[in-house]
């Protein structure tokens, strides 16, 4: 996770950590997750250059109650390994693992 973290502009350290959303009860963390996901998803949606990155976030993120356990257990185990990294930042790590980076060329 460490190199995907390097190349995404926004990986500073912040006041604002990973750490502090794993202080949260589950549930909290569920609800972040799913907002941070929806937005990136709905922002490489609108780039009109990353449809295959929105189409499979739609696929990971989307799969229903049954995986959502595991897909929230991969970015918290994402997040404490990056935990003085702002959460967006690792959220976004998370995706570009699953789906591919928002930095390549679309084919």
């Amino acid at each position: 996770f460490r190199a995907l973290v390097a190349g995404v502009a926004s990986a500073q350290e912040g006041s604002f950590t990973s750490a502090e959303v794993l202080s949260w009860d589950h549930n909290g963390q569920d609800n972040y997750f799913q907002i941070s996901v929806t937005m990136i998803g709905i922002v490489a949606t609108r780039t009109g250059e990353h449809g295959h990155i929105a189409q499979c976030i739609d696929d990971w993120h989307g799969g229903g109650d049954a995986s959502q356990p595991q897909r929230s257990a991969d970015i918290r185990a994402a997040m404490q390994e990056l935990s003085e990294y702002h959460p967006q930042v690792v959220i976004q790590v998370v995706i570009e693992r699953a789906c591919g980076s928002f930095n390549a060329q679309s084919g």
